[in-house]
């Protein structure tokens, strides 16, 4: 009878966790009618010399997570699903010439408690496509051999931004796919106002930038 009740209750635990995680509605504005935003995913028809911008992507309800439980340790497995994460999908539209992408992701609340990591899954996936989410896994090779929370964090800012850095690398052609993702939280530890965390809005910025294979973004 007392091992039914531990299981019954470590059931019970698991589902208040899963129902306990808030999720981030997103709203936005953009610019350009060749992106649209769906739920939590951007669909971008990326054309030569076209910028793109989603002037906001707005977001409350964000989950906040403990820094060395969940982010470093993941004790309760649930690092993935108390992320809010924008899916993206940017589209290489049929019969454009060979191009390349230099793609912008802002913060701009310029909120420190904000964690972010930005994952390329890859081009030309199999769809429907289902993002991948081994959040933890990825961040503890980044962070690998670090010990202090600011190179921790610092290793991650740099890992984003050479995600991004690679991408602009990559040539694309007639009717390939690019899938790319960004999965967000707050960090409870670093917030300044603790009486009114979760009242408060968060604003970010998309920009892609397309121009052909042997351009330069100015």
């Amino acid at each position: 009878m007392k091992k039914h009740l531990i299981i019954a209750l470590s059931i019970f635990l698991i589902i208040v966790s899963i129902t306990g995680v808030t999720y981030t509605w997103f709203t936005y504005v953009h610019r350009k009618s060749l992106a649209q935003f769906v739920s939590n995913e951007i669909e971008v028809i990326a054309e030569i010399n076209q910028t793109i911008v989603i002037d906001e992507i707005l977001m409350d309800n964000l989950s906040f997570i403990d820094y060395e439980n969940d982010l470093i340790q993941d004790q309760t497995g649930m690092l993935s699903y108390m992320s809010s994460t924008i899916e993206i999908v940017v589209r290489i539209p049929n019969g454009s010439p060979l191009s390349k992408h230099k793609i912008q992701f802002e913060n701009l609340s310029n909120d420190d408690s904000l964690i972010y990591l930005i994952v390329y899954d890859g081009m030309n996936l199999e769809e429907p496509y289902t993002f991948t989410k081994n959040y933890h896994e990825r961040i503890g090779i980044i962070i690998d051999g670090l010990t202090t929370k600011a190179d921790r964090l610092n290793a991650i800012s740099s890992y984003n931004q050479q995600v991004l850095d690679d991408l602009y690398q990559v040539i694309t052609k007639s009717d390939d796919v690019l899938f790319l993702q960004i999965a967000i939280w707050g960090d409870y530890d670093a917030v300044v106002d603790q009486t009114n965390y979760l009242n408060q809005v968060y604003a970010f910025r998309f920009v892609i930038d397309t121009v052909s294979s042997k351009g330069e973004v100015s």
